[in-house]
């Protein structure tokens, strides 16, 4: 898993406190943790109940060191995408004590590059996303970076594990899939997810030199027909997937997570195998 967590002494905000912010808590209980979302509750000890496309210019975000953006949009629309990534983004920047701030954390997307033709992609990749959904994170990284606030913006890609189960479900019920070794496939486990962020954040406090822009996805950039066959393997089914030689119009991209791991973080599941293990046997216990 993560080599380092943050320090106790360390303020964080959650700004959109869902399933990525309380696996950090988990992971790092020693931390002064503050969630902020629209939720009047919450399991940590200080909470703002605000919505970030309301935030009060007032509101009180003195004395605090992290901030980690992880709000998600409500529904899979352009206008949800741009309230999220975009409006929410440029109120909470605005509303920011810069002179206590030490990083600003963005939780963006793979998604905001284009390739598909199965092509590696790093962090000096062109972002030409094609779906509204990148195009929205995209402008959203530009406006985090145009604000001048020392930040990291983290390109997570297939993000699964802990109910997000959506390959899982899909073998279940039967799909179809490539039988071709240049579609790929980037997964990352959600606790992985949260290592990375509590990571980022610990690397900061040693001052280590961190960069501005880090893809993060597991250490198996692999075959999508590799994926789905191993799931199907653990589920102990039997011709779920139908493997088809038809090649798929969109290969995807491999994703190259060189520069995370140059940090010295260690993935707690470094491949697609570890991790659908335990997930697929995560859901059974459940």
């Amino acid at each position: 898993m993560t080599q380092t967590v943050p320090s106790n002494q360390s303020r964080i905000l959650i700004a959109g406190y869902g399933a990525i912010g309380k696996n950090m808590v988990k992971q790092a209980k020693q931390c002064l943790w503050i969630s902020l979302n629209r939720s009047g509750t919450s399991d940590v000890l200080h909470h703002i109940s605000a919505d970030l496309n309301e935030l009060a210019q007032d509101i009180d975000l003195n004395g605090i060191d992290y901030i980690v953006y992880t709000a998600t949009p409500d529904q899979r629309t352009e206008e949800s995408y741009k309230k999220t990534y975009v409006e929410g983004l440029q109120h909470l920047i605005r509303a920011v004590d810069k002179s206590s701030l030490k990083r600003f954390i963005l939780v963006s997307s793979t998604s905001v590059y284009g390739q598909s033709e199965g092509e590696d992609v790093t962090e000096k990749s062109l972002t030409i996303p094609t779906g509204f959904s990148g195009k929205a994170i995209l402008e959203g990284e530009q406006i985090l970076l145009n604000s001048l606030l020392p930040c990291s913006i983290i390109r997570f890609g297939g993000i699964y594990g802990n109910g997000r189960n959506m390959l899982i479900r899909q073998v279940r019920k039967g799909v179809e899939v490539p039988n071709n070794p240049a579609a790929k496939t980037n997964r990352i486990h959600e606790d992985d997810c949260a290592g990375v962020l509590l990571h980022i954040i610990a690397q900061d406090e040693r001052n280590a030199d961190l960069a501005k822009l880090y893809i993060a996805v597991d250490d198996n950039g692999a075959d999508k027909a590799q994926v789905y066959g191993f799931i199907e393997h653990e589920l102990g089914l039997e011709n779920k997937v139908n493997f088809i030689d038809q090649s798929p119009s969109n290969l995807g991209k491999r994703c190259i997570n060189a520069a995370l791991k140059s940090t010295g973080y260690v993935f707690k599941y470094p491949d697609f195998r570890s991790g659908y293990s335990e997930a697929i046997k995560r859901t059974f216990e459940c």
